[in-house]
């Protein structure tokens, strides 16, 4: 029973740490897509 609660209490921390770390991979991504997609526009 307490494996299940340890494991339910793990569980958000391992995700908000996961999504803090593609926050960090994702914006520079995003941001050279953006601009490799805003670039033909503005031409």
């Amino acid at each position: 029973m307490w494996v299940i609660a340890l494991s339910d209490m793990y569980f958000p921390c391992e995700i908000m740490m996961l999504f803090s770390v593609a926050q960090l991979n994702v914006r520079p991504i995003f941001m050279t897509l953006s601009h490799i997609i805003k670039v033909p526009f503005l031409m």
